[in-house]
């Protein structure tokens, strides 16, 4: 004999809907267990996972009425599952995300990751301005914007926009889709963007730190450029200067020096460059986004 679960189409969609949560978790809690065990890679793990939360999200925003707590849903159909409450409800990113590999290539460094960072921060901070507070749209940002931190290995594990974007990932996580911040909460938000911004900044690699000297070169012929007589005697690589045309300067013993003083490094402003052309990019993009209505 068959035993109908629901009497009219609302109950039916509702159990529905509670079919799909309780394999959402189900299906988090397997993946959990694989990762841990190294069965499935690191990027699969963590595409499947953010697919698994957003899908969460979704559905626990409009199960909010029906379903107040997720731990008396799992009690009350029996569901051991720790790893996917961890992962769900109290983390809310992915384990790569949260503990990212501190071993990391060094291409890492390089200014596209920076470049990456620099655009995540001011996405960020632009959308707060333009008063896109909900929580599905502040929470996909904040994520990026962690997981670009994550990739660059410069920075310490205790840095100040790590731990402030993981802060807000977990109080987001903690929020329905539908919600949107306070006043408060969106200056507070805008504040902390923005002193981890400053700290970033602070922390990057300054090419004027160890600066490379230009040796002395004899010089006979004042029609010669000095890159071609550097090149002749070791590899350009060593000390990338730009090309100059010789102005001799009288040195020991009346010796003619190509230059003294400091070398001219080439991509010395490479990434202020990049970070510029970045922010550049974004405000037309956003100018026609705000000019044809897109948002």
């Amino acid at each position: 004999m068959e035993a109908k679960l629901w009497n009219d189409k609302r109950e039916r969609e509702m159990y529905e809907n509670f079919a799909e949560l309780y394999a959402i978790i189900k299906a988090t809690e397997k993946l959990e267990k694989a990762y841990v065990r190294d069965i499935v890679p690191s990027s699969e793990y963590e595409t499947e996972c953010q697919k698994l939360i957003a899908h969460f999200k979704t559905l626990v925003s409009s199960l909010k009425d029906t379903v107040p707590s997720i731990e008396r849903f799992t009690d009350t159909y029996k569901m051991d599952c720790p790893a996917a409450i961890n992962r769900l409800v109290t983390s809310g990113v992915p384990a790569t995300v949260e503990h990212r590999a501190a071993a990391a290539a060094s291409s890492t460094t390089s200014a596209s990751i920076v470049a990456e960072c620099v655009q995540n921060f001011i996405t960020a901070m632009d959308s707060l301005k333009l008063n896109m507070v909900a929580v599905d749209q502040v929470y996909p940002l904040l994520s990026d914007l962690s997981a670009s931190l994550n990739k660059l290995s410069i920075l310490p594990p205790d840095f100040e926009g790590k731990t402030k974007m993981k802060e807000w990932l977990l109080r987001l996580s903690k929020m329905g889709a539908s919600d949107e911040l306070t006043e408060q909460q969106a200056r507070q938000l805008h504040f902390d963007l923005e002193s981890s911004y400053n700290s970033f900044m602070a922390a990057l690699p300054s090419a004027d730190a160890n600066p490379i000297r230009l040796p002395t070169l004899d010089c006979k012929d004042d029609d010669n450029d000095a890159c071609e007589k550097w090149s002749g005697r070791s590899p350009i690589s060593f000390c990338p200067v730009q090309c100059f045309w010789l102005d001799p300067v009288c040195g020991v013993n009346g010796t003619k020096v190509a230059k003294k003083g400091f070398c001219e490094v080439v991509n010395n402003g490479a990434v202020a460059q990049a970070l510029l052309l970045v922010h550049i990019v974004w405000l037309i993009v956003l100018g026609f986004s705000i000019l044809f209505g897109l948002f």
